[in-house]
């Protein structure tokens, strides 16, 4: 394995992992990190946990080459990057089939958002190789969910420009084979007061500025979208546009982002009409009338109540007046209270809260329909992308909430990352030097206690309606909490002049003293909307409205139970959280934040010292470097490396696990590198690790291998067995055929020999494809039978010229041939005394070559005129035995002129298509020049070219070999390899062959 730090082309900074760092001090922590940041390396190790610096610019380490970098690899072979524990946290889901989760910490800014988008990315790439619609499915709802839940979720603050004002988590499930089946997101207070308000310099959630500068006149008349600076919940910080981000292409990926979570377009446009209709009830005014409030124009109550499909004066009344309803005994009483100008201010603000707060859980829903959970018992893969530690000038109910949720995430790195670690060793007997740490478990306690936590108390104020405000509270918190000394407040401690009297309180943080304005508290904690609104809502024309608000379909007169303290609900989801994470292989990115500006290559000293305190990274690093890297019990060891000895692969021979294990471990040769537990075993180098890994890499192929021979082998002879058992079925299926098809032949044709046809006139019987070569052999056989009863009554003679007759059928096309000829042919006509006078001459020649060639008998004679080379007429004679073609001289001693041609070698013929005519072209094998020759006869009505074209057939059959005829109007020889053609002309005295510039003339007497 080459390991990154061996490589030429890798720039070393720093030191990958601090726990090689030569000193652990603050120092030492602070420069390895500016150093490497410096360099653009933003990520470096702490053992198994990231840290991870923004560095305020794109850096080239994200791509989809990058990706196929870490895919696989061990955490040494490269830099370290937020794609290794990515990649390390799904390999181990994989291999152990146990739950895994990342917790990514930081303050606001620090890039903890981005960081979770990155691992949501990686995991989408190289998460099974199946690519399946759902699996596309899944993957894209996963990745498309981001930009949704970040339009209405994060927004511009003063520390970041895309700041989470929500806490999600994300679940994702897998099928064993590491293909996403399944999501699920959890989101976690939404800072909804952000709707109404925002500091100097800060905006609202991203959506409403994206919904404003959409270039879209039509959407934007519909939903009575004007500019931003006319809206009373955007234009009170002044800020408007942000630099780096672009609202109007935002809200095109908003867009596509809804259509791959399966919004319809109906639904889209009626998610934005909320938008729209929150923006314009800002805009409704009230003034004074008397003691109560009214309001101050009655048309911008048009839009609103269009926009959210209620009726306009039904809003009018709700948002100045409203319902109570008394109880005494059976007596149910309404009272209508009128209310004033800032209790109609808070009613409108609370409306356009709640309206929105249910928009992002509905929003949050859709996204969970997409991803449905099937099988609760899948394993999955857990992502928080969490809000981060805030310190403001002015902190409130938000950040106390925020706060204490990063003092529970804080509490569960110290459980499990260093509390556990040192407990661990403890119980296993491992030699160890506890090391000190800060356990913000106090500070924990100091919020969520029953009856003494600060929220607690905040519930017993909120529950008395109207007896406790926010003073009475913090006068209240500050008797109860004064001994502990996390907290402080100026009643507690009145020399303590660094807090409002009455206003402020204080709480140590783990991160810092944090000092927060009690004002809002009890209000914030409600959470209350009126029920006339929930009942308004419910009835509006907007199906999706409706649809959050299911509890305005209860009646007046119904009474509900107490509903649950804002503080309450969010303290009940983080412990659950905080159970849930538990439960699962945590890995960490601790995100840091370099500088307040925002701007790349500024290390500010004091800001990251902060940082490194309250992450715990000092203790981290110290427990890290003085324990062990890895640690598994004895079996899943076993499991796992046990192919890498021949003791105990495949199984071991004898001993308990604990035995075998130190067997594995003697013959590598690392004993100096491992501790014995009780019930694990503890490595010290991750080098050690990698080294085992290694080695189990280059066992698993020829494990592999061998498996695959076993199961090849076996497949085979199942195969083998399965074809041999379908043979034998095939074989008796053909024999059941056979008989099949021959018992319907037999019905068929039994009879045919005393038909008077012998069965022509029956049609032959269809077959299968598998007896499409039987059923061709045995109807030739039938035509042949029935060729023969048909024949048996003639003569032999008047047999064989019906079979010469059927042959040249068989050979000539396009001439025609008279039926009759057959009864004139002769075959050896020079044997004829009538044709020829020195008949005796001939058969003696002949009987001298039967005995010099060894020939059966003569087919064909007849007196010819033959083309010689010269292009020059000779008379001749030629003959066709079963075997050989001879070219006679036509004198008394009829002497071959030339060695006897081969039947077999004439490759074809060429005659014309005038029966008149007694021209045939021969084309001889290895030949230059075709044989040409005129059939002389002394009876002209006899056409003997189809005579000696079939006796040249008959020969060859007995050879399967077929002999081609063209039958041509001009007819065409080769003269030493040249083409010419022949011109037939009547106007001479005799036959003969001339040459005519590149064609023939053949001269015919004139009859």
């Amino acid at each position: 394995m080459n390991y990154h730090w061996t490589s030429n082309n890798v720039k070393q900074s720093g030191f990958d992992d601090m726990v090689l760092l030569p000193k652990i001090t603050e120092q030492a922590i602070f420069d390895n990190l500016k150093k490497r940041l410096m360099d653009n390396y933003i990520y470096t190790y702490i053992g198994p946990v990231l840290i991870a610096v923004n560095p305020y610019k794109e850096l080239p380490y994200f791509s989809d080459e990058e990706v196929e970098k870490y895919r696989g690899a061990s955490q040494i072979e490269n830099p370290p990057h937020i794609f290794a524990v990515a990649d390390f946290m799904y390999r181990n889901m994989l291999i152990d089939n146990e739950n895994q989760c990342v917790i990514i910490s930081g303050e606001s800014g620090a890039g903890k958002t981005v960081s979770a988008k990155y691992i949501m990315s990686y995991i989408s790439k190289v998460s099974g190789g199946n690519q399946s619609h759902k699996v596309q499915n899944i993957k894209n709802v996963i990745i498309q969910s981001n930009p949704l839940l970040e339009a209405f979720g994060n927004a511009k603050t003063l520390r970041n420009n895309n700041s989470s004002r929500f806490g999600k988590y994300v679940e994702i499930q897998f099928s064993r084979s590491g293909e996403p089946e399944a999501g699920r997101v959890t989101n976690f207070l939404l800072e909804k007061s952000r709707v109404v308000g925002q500091a100097k310099n800060e905006r609202n959630f991203h959506i409403f500025y994206q919904l404003c500068s959409y270039n879209n006149i039509d959407l934007h008349k519909k939903l009575g979208i004007v500019d931003m600076s006319r809206f009373m919940y955007l234009n009170r910080s002044g800020c408007y546009e942000v630099d780096g981000i672009n609202d109007r292409k935002d809200f095109e990926e908003v867009q596509s982002a809804m259509q791959a979570v399966k919004i319809s377009d109906q639904d889209q446009f009626n998610i934005f009409k909320i938008v729209a209709g929150i923006l314009h009830l800002g805009n409704i005014k009230f003034t004074p009338h008397g003691n109560y409030a009214q309001t101050e124009n009655i048309d911008s109550l048009e839009y609103p109540s269009y926009l959210l499909g209620i009726n306009k004066e039904n809003l009018r009344t709700k948002l100045v007046s409203r319902t109570i309803e008394t109880r005494a005994g059976s007596i149910n009483e309404k009272i209508d209270v009128t209310l004033n100008v800032e209790q109609a201010e808070y009613t409108r603000n609370a409306l356009a809260k709640g309206i929105y707060a249910r928009l992002f859980d509905h929003l949050v829903n859709v996204i969970n329909s997409a991803m449905e959970v099937k099988n609760p018992n899948l394993v999955n893969i857990g992502i928080l992308d969490i809000y981060g530690f805030e310190i403001f000038d002015q902190n409130g109910f938000e950040q106390f909430c925020i706060n204490y949720c990063n003092e529970k995430l804080q509490q569960l790195f110290i459980e499990l990352v260093l509390k556990q670690e040192q407990e661990e060793y403890q119980r296993e007997n491992i030699n160890w030097q506890h090391i000190d740490y800060f356990n913000n478990k106090i500070i924990c306690d100091l919020v969520e206690l029953p009856h003494k936590g600060i929220i607690s108390l905040l519930d017993e104020a909120s529950y008395n309606v109207g007896k406790v405000d926010d003073e009475l509270l913090l006068e209240h918190m500050s008797k109860q909490l004064k001994e502990h000394k996390h907290f402080s407040s100026r009643s507690a401690n009145l020399s303590d002049r660094t807090l409002a009297h009455k206003i402020e309180f204080r709480i140590n943080h783990y991160a810092g003293d944090v000092k927060y304005n009690i004002k809002g508290f009890i209000d914030k904690n409600k959470d209350s909307l009126y029920q006339d609104f929930k009942r308004l809502l419910y009835n509006s024309k907007d199906p999706n409205l409706k649809q959050m608000w299911p509890e305005g379909a209860q009646s007046q007169h119904e009474i509900t139970k107490r509903p649950i303290t804002l503080a309450t609900r969010f303290k009940n989801s983080i412990i659950g959280l905080v159970q849930n994470l538990s439960t699962k292989d945590p890995f960490y990115v601790r995100c840091i934040k370099p500088n307040e500006l925002k701007v790349a290559q500024n290390f500010d000293y004091e800001k990251v010292k902060t940082q490194v305190f309250y992450l715990g990274l000092i203790e981290n690093v110290r427990v890290r470097r003085a324990g062990f890297a890895y640690r598994l019990t004895y079996e899943k060891f076993l499991q796992r490396y046990k192919c890498i000895s021949q003791k105990t692969w495949p199984n071991p021979k004898h001993g308990f696990p604990k035995e075998n294990v130190n067997l594995i471990i003697k013959e590598l040769r690392f004993e100096k590198d491992v501790k014995n537990g009780i019930t694990k075993i503890f490595i010290k180098s991750p080098k050690t690790v990698f080294e085992l890994e290694n080695k189990r890499a280059e066992k698993i192929p020829k494990i592999v291998i061998f498996l695959q021979k076993f199961w090849r082998g076996a497949l085979a002879r199942k195969y083998f067995a399965q074809l041999k058992a379908a043979n034998k079925i095939c074989q008796y299926y053909k024999k059941y055929k056979y008989r099949s098809y021959i018992s319907n032949l037999n019905k068929i044709y039994g009879s045919v020999k005393s038909k008077k046809d012998y069965g022509k006139s029956m049609k032959w019987p269809n077959c299968s494809y598998s007896l499409k070569k039987v059923d061709e052999m045995i109807k030739k056989i039938y035509d042949k039978w029935r060729c023969y009863m048909i024949l048996k009554p003639y003569p032999p003679h008047i047999r064989s010229e019906i079979y010469l007759l059927s042959l040249s059928y068989e050979l000539i096309k396009n001439r025609p041939i008279s039926s009759n000829q057959a009864q004139k042919w002769k075959g050896d006509y020079l044997a004829d005394a009538k044709e020829n006078m020195k008949a005796i001459s001939y058969q003696n020649s002949i009987s001298d070559l039967k005995k010099r060639d060894k020939f059966n008998r003569v087919l064909f004679s007849s007196f010819i005129y033959k083309m010689n080379r010269h292009i020059k007429s000779q008379a001749r004679a030629i003959v066709i035995t079963d075997k050989y073609m001879y070219r006679l001289s036509p004198d008394e001693k009829f002497k071959a002129k030339k060695d006897p041609v081969l039947v077999n070698d004439i490759k074809s013929a060429t005659i014309t298509d005038d029966p008149e005519f007694q021209l045939v072209v021969l084309n001889i094998a290895n030949y230059e020049t075709d044989l040409v020759i005129y059939l002389q006869s002394t009876d002209p009505t006899i056409d003997k070219v189809p005579e000696l074209l079939s006796n040249i057939y008959r020969t060859r059959i007995v050879e399967n070999s077929r002999l081609p005829v063209n039958v041509l109007k001009i007819p065409r020889c080769l003269v030493e390899n040249k083409s010419k053609s022949i011109m037939i002309r009547k106007n001479g005295k005799a036959v003969k062959f001339e040459k005519s510039g590149d064609s023939i003339n053949l001269l015919l007497p004139i009859s």
